[in-house]
């Protein structure tokens, strides 16, 4: 079963990839660094996950809203 051909991109498609690109690579890094200086860093574990879920309250929301519009960007290509 092959899917229809699709055609390019629509420039709305291309405005949500650009700003959920603009959110979730900073926000991305900002998680995984946090992430890590928590594994690494702190030795009590009540500690770590209280802190850990700080820190994906506040930058893990941007990050899943960055890629819910990259992915509704790759939606928006028109049909040929």
């Amino acid at each position: 079963m092959n899917a229809a051909p699709r055609g390019p991109i629509s420039s709305a498609g291309i405005f949500l990839i650009v700003v959920g690109a603009l959110l979730a690579v900073p926000s991305g890094a900002c998680t995984g660094m946090f992430a890590y200086m928590v594994v690494t860093e702190w030795g009590d574990a009540a500690e770590a996950a209280s802190t850990m879920g700080l820190v994906l309250m506040i930058a893990g929301l941007p990050l899943a809203g960055g890629i819910a519009l990259i992915w509704v960007g790759l939606k928006q290509r028109k049909p040929i």
